[in-house]
């Protein structure tokens, strides 16, 4: 069969979804010879030079054009109304680009969604817009109907929809009637680059590190973009609250600012915490890795699910995990966290309080996390694919181009 893969356009800066997007890729171009099928990938003129060098030319490259006024008028309209789905006869620019190809099904490498008249492979991160449809990024200037009336078509037409948990399938199967069978679990791989600096000594490092951003105490380590379901202002509360206490630690936030950094900023002020929080914006791959490493502690306090990368990496580079106790975080994170209320100030600071004071704790959590980032690498996410691909080959083979 041959399969299209869609490169979506993620920036580097963007977060998990570029992490998550570049590792299933690497993972991919080392394992081209494991599939019997044929691929050609569809991204930006700029891709190709990286997707053949990274392929050894196993792989087609199919440039996309830049979408077009009346492309992307056409994809809004259809993406929000059923009429113009069902009359509009002429083809979106992925479909038309497949055709050229002969491709006979599409994966989406990211949650992206277009409209394609063939079988194909659709991955969820999370549906937020549904489970916290009160938070500004998911509901304001028309974000949520457009969330909304994407997934209503998107999923119900894939021939499979992957996401990574079972709380992550329930979800999909209660707010879109997508039947089971079509529901497949492939857990977030462990990111590769965290697992490949684990065998890396970096002593030197972490002390340079910690100079170049003027971190100087023992601190708690969030890497997440300024969105408001992030949470970084719980946190900020339960700074205030571990200082009054005694307990002399800071919080290093890493993230690009989606329009949230300034609130979080002013509540950094107004809890008199300027000295003890440090703001550094999108870092290099380097530092935030050597960042994870010299923390106490990874918080990750974001109400979003079900799946998060920055865990895994913490596992992976021995950094011990205060997880958010939400649907599907047990599901991803088993026993390896210290798990707290996200929407309690008290909770995370007795969580911190509780790790900081039990050594033989924090040497477990470590033991046992550094085990769980092993258990799901790209590989096996491709690996299972690839046997998604093969369940669907036999139904597609009955008919020919259209």
């Amino acid at each position: 069969m041959k399969v299209g893969i869609y490169l979506g356009d993620q920036a580097p800066d963007s977060g998990g979804g570029f992490t998550f997007q570049a590792d299933l890729f690497q993972a991919f171009s080392k394992l081209t010879g494991a599939s019997r099928h044929q691929f050609v990938v569809f991204g930006r003129k700029e891709f190709e030079p990286a997707v053949l060098a990274a392929t050894s030319n196993a792989v087609q490259f199919s440039a996309l054009p830049v979408r077009s006024f009346l492309d992307r008028i056409q994809f809004m309209l259809q993406r929000d109304f059923t009429f113009v789905r069902a009359n509009w006869r002429r083809k979106g620019l992925l479909q038309r680009c497949a055709e050229r190809e002969a491709i006979e099904c599409m994966w989406f490498l990211g949650s992206d969604c277009h409209l394609l008249d063939m079988p194909y492979i659709a991955v969820v991160w999370d549906i937020q817009h549904r489970t916290l449809p009160w938070f500004p990024e998911v509901s304001h200037n028309g974000e949520w109907d457009a969330r909304e009336a994407a997934n209503t078509w998107f999923l119900r037409r894939a021939a499979a929809v992957i996401t990574g948990t079972r709380v992550g399938v329930d979800e999909i199967a209660r707010f879109y009637l997508v039947q089971p069978h079509l529901l497949k679990i492939l857990p977030h791989p462990t990111p590769a680059r965290a697992l490949q600096a684990a065998a890396m000594d970096e002593r030197a490092a972490g002390s340079a590190v910690r100079g170049k951003y003027g971190i100087g105490r023992p601190f708690l380590f969030y890497p997440a973009q300024f969105w408001a379901h992030k949470n970084h202002v719980t946190l900020l509360h339960a700074l205030a609250l571990l200082r009054h206490q005694g307990t002399d630690i800071d919080v290093v936030f890493a993230g690009s600012d989606k329009g949230n950094r300034a609130h979080c900023e002013r509540v950094t002020r107004e809890l008199a915490l300027t000295p003890y929080v440090h703001y550094l914006g999108f870092i290099p791959d380097d530092d935030l890795l050597t960042l994870y490493r010299q923390a106490s502690a990874l918080a990750y306090v974001s109400f979003g699910g079900p799946e998060n990368l920055p865990p895994l990496e913490a596992f992976a580079l021995g950094c011990p995990v205060l997880a958010a106790d939400i649907p599907g975080a047990r599901e991803q994170l088993g026993d390896c966290a210290i798990y707290l209320d996200p929407g309690s100030a008290e909770s995370i600071a007795s969580a911190c309080r509780q790790l900081l004071a039990n050594s033989e704790l924090r040497t477990r959590l470590i033991a046992a996390g550094r085990t769980r980032a092993q258990r799901w690498t790209g590989a096996d996410f491709v690996r299972g694919v690839f046997g998604i691909l093969d369940d669907i080959e036999p139904m597609r083979r009955t008919w020919g181009a259209l």
